[in-house]
């Protein structure tokens, strides 16, 4: 008889992340989330994530003034709002 073994992944580095109504597991949380307040971050997150120096202040400047701004907050409440009514949508199909 085979034993089954678990593993805490205590520290884990992704590469890529979707965002999904059912996941795989289901018993996967989210247990933290970064927030980035200000372009040097983002810089340096991707950076750190592989990306050449120059290219990520490339993205970053085209991609900080959508990511900031005094709305934040309220885009992302709208965001999680709609993916909580898709979620509850799904089961209850």
């Amino acid at each position: 008889m085979s034993r089954r073994r678990c593993f805490s992944l205590t520290d884990v580095d992704l590469v890529e992340i979707s965002v999904v109504t059912v996941p795989a597991n289901p018993r996967a949380r989210i247990a933290a989330v970064k927030s980035l307040t200000n372009k040097g971050e983002l810089v340096d997150l991707l950076h750190d994530a592989g990306l050449a120096k120059a290219a990520a202040k490339q993205i970053a400047n085209g991609g900080w003034p959508a990511l900031s701004g005094d709305d934040t907050q309220q885009k992302a409440a709208r965001l999680l709002a709609a993916i909580d009514a898709a979620t509850a949508r799904l089961r209850s199909e």
